[in-house]
């Protein structure tokens, strides 16, 4: 008996929704599975080559294993079971290769448990063996009418689930460990997916009239149930927060709250071929036929100013662990007075990195990720206020002390005009926006249109954004406007103009004042996360996703507080002189100081290894490269990594590849 039914009424919990974090695109796929544990996921082409993606998207390795691979499952371990048409399978390690290929049955469909110490597979005999990670089988359950829909097992391969059918109609079943048959649930119609928690204690099942069912795999009795349309396919499930997501193979994804309830729904433009949910709740991992992989991050409103973290001491000073290693070099001549090195970076086509820069001598140069120069120009007009690109456009502005100069970004001319302005944001088509000096926003639908103001109740004082939309910010209020030059939104706040930043990953905007008080809003205006640090205000924010920490360097103070969100640790880090800015790397955040100082510190507080540049610096950029980063000083612009430390080399030590 179901203990609660639940029917398609919107969630009371707390705001729940996901934006596009990262992207990655692949050949045609034919199935993809992702991790449970933000460890990435693995993709099977159509072609038969395996790729493995971490958890930004990037592939860790691909292995050709042969075009009749018809179903591939990955464990939290990273280790890969696949199943060929022929009844074979094989186990692949973390680095790609196949430790074993074996057809000790004639396996259908093979899944791997988390932990990547038991397999389960479904034969066509029909049976259901659930196997050792060398093969050796466990138990065989061989009462079956037809071969098993869908199958799943718990982290340690405690609890197996698949789909069966007797007398009584369709259902499911659970095997214990001894082999023998535990709780059934039977009267269901046709079973399309099962998922299951990370003990086995409850089963979640999707029928193919859209019927999603929760069961207690202990007591035998249903938990709740729900009924949404007929379009999903697919199910998962996160342990710590109870939810569980659907995927429709038109596009639908549909989150449920631990009772049931609709929590999020989106409706992607994409068919999909695999979705699933991190155990932590915060992340979803999407992949469709055409090759589109994607990482969705929750954008769930948190309070930290209401949180009670816990102050815990960084470790011990310790020998540096790594060594700043520097990859090339470009040297500027020295910055004619009033004037200062600017940089924008962005992605070409071609997968290439490419970087602006101008030498604050007159000279506007566009490098590429190897550091080799693609073009120059020397614009006239003496010294740069400003620089605003937009690859998508193809589109650079300069304001120059005679006007602004618009560039295609291969640096042939467009349009001058004698507008002049302090900071500007340039769209994905072509449109943009002019900040004055005096406050005053203009918009341009293209350098052909005339000026069209935009009105706002007070004085704008930056402004930023992405190809679609652009944050302006105020004394006293955010504003969001379209690349259409429509304002959308007007979110009021107090003193907001005294800090604003903006994250790539995920999507969002980050506002502070002096006072301390610091606040998250993605895209759409909402609030996403919220926190208070008494007395001194941030000089600059990043975020770390993958271990859900938040680095703030504050504001006339050498300390770094690192906000543990998972933990709810607060741990501040005291550097010399005072931090002037931070950007996060795989390994925590590296900061630049007033001293001139590049240091690396973990998300633990671990402080790796600090380099004093001996050139004022001006900004540090990270590369898509995971690990690399540029920096511009004064006096020069390269990128550089930080290394492990080998054979005893001090850490203030560069390593020079060039």
């Amino acid at each position: 008996m179901v203990e609660k039914e639940q029917r398609k009424e919107a969630s009371t919990s707390v705001k729940t929704s996901f934006q596009e974090a990262w992207t990655t695109t692949l050949g045609s796929l034919k199935a993809a599975r992702g991790t449970s544990a933000h460890h990435g996921g693995i993709c099977l082409a159509r072609d038969g080559t395996a790729i493995l993606l971490d958890h930004r998207g990037k592939a860790l390795w691909t292995a050709e294993l042969g075009s009749d691979v018809r179903n591939v499952s990955i464990a939290e371990t990273q280790e890969v079971l696949a199943v060929q048409e022929s009844g074979s399978a094989m186990l692949i390690d973390p680095i790609g290769q196949i430790l074993w290929k074996k057809r000790v049955f004639p396996a259908q469909v093979g899944a791997i448990s988390r932990s990547g110490q038991f397999l389960a597979f479904i034969t066509r005999e029909p049976t259901v063996v659930l196997a050792d990670r060398s093969s050796r089988p466990k138990w065989i359950y061989r009462n079956l009418l037809k071969i098993p829909s869908a199958i799943c097992l718990a982290h340690e391969g405690e609890i197996v689930a698949f789909a069966v059918q007797d007398e009584r109609g369709e259902g499911i079943i659970a095997i214990s460990p001894n082999g023998k048959p535990g709780a059934a649930f039977m009267g269901l119609d046709p079973i399309v997916d099962i998922a299951i928690s990370h003990y086995g204690q409850l089963i979640f099942a999707l029928d193919k009239t859209g019927g999603v069912f929760c069961f207690n795999a202990q007591t035998g009795a249903g938990v709740w149930k729900t009924r949404l349309s007929s379009d999903f396919i697919g199910i998962s499930h996160a342990e710590e927060t109870g939810q569980t997501l659907l995927f429709a193979k038109a596009g639908g994804l549909c989150l449920l709250d631990k009772d049931g309830r609709p929590q999020w729904e989106s409706r992607p433009a994409n068919t999909l071929l695999a979705a699933g949910i991190s155990s932590d709740g915060k992340s979803i991992w999407v992949a469709t036929p055409e090759g589109l992989v994607l990482g969705l991050e929750s954008q769930a409103h948190r309070d930290m100013t209401r949180k009670g973290f816990a102050d815990v001491l960084p470790p011990p000073p310790a020998p540096a662990t790594v060594i700043f290693r520097r990859h090339w070099q470009c040297e500027l001549p020295r910055p004619e007075p009033g004037d200062s090195p600017q940089c924008r970076i962005w992605g070409g086509p071609d997968s290439v990195e490419y970087l602006l820069f101008w030498d604050a001598h007159g000279c506007l140069c566009c490098l590429n990720d190897l550091g080799e120069e693609v073009w120059n120009i020397r614009p006239g007009g003496g010294s740069l206020r400003a620089m605003a690109l937009s690859a998508a456009a193809d589109l650079v502005l300069l304001a120059t002390g005679q006007g602004v100069l618009g560039l295609r970004l291969d640096g042939t001319e467009e349009f001058r005009s004698i507008d002049t302005f302090k900071a500007a944001h340039v769209f994905g088509s072509g449109s943009f926006l002019q900040l004055d000096d005096s406050g005053k926003v203009s918009f341009f639908n293209n350098a052909n249109h005339a000026a069209h103001p935009l009105v706002f109740p007070e004085a704008i004082l930056r402004l930023a954004g992405t190809d679609t939309q652009a944050a302006l910010v105020g004394e006293k209020s955010l504003y969001l406007v379209s690349s259409e030059g429509k304002i959308e939104k007007n979110l009021p706040g107090v003193e907001l103009g005294r800090f604003f930043e903006l994250l790539p990953s995920p999507p969002s905007l980050i506002t502070g004042n002096s006072s301390g008080e610091m606040v998250f809003y993605d895209w759409s205006g909402e609030e996403v996360y919220r926190y208070a640090q008494p007395d001194l205000g941030p000089s600059w924010v990043a975020f770390h996703p993958e271990q859900d920490a938040v680095f703030i360097g504050l504001s006339g103070s050498p300390d770094v507080v690192i906000l543990q969100n998972r933990l709810q640790n607060r741990i501040t880090v005291s550097v010399s002189g005072q931090t002037r800015f931070g950007i996060p790397q795989s390994q925590g955040v590296v900061i630049g100081t007033t001293l001139d100082e590049i240091i690396l510190i973990g998300c633990d507080g671990t402080m790796f290894g600090r380099y004093p540049f001996p050139d004022r610096l001006l900004g540090v950029f990270p590369a898509n490269t995971e690990g690399y980063f540029y920096i511009l000083s004064e006096g020069s612009i390269g990128k550089y990594s930080f290394a492990p430390v080998a054979g005893g080399i001090s850490a203030s030590a560069v390593d020079n590849d060039l």
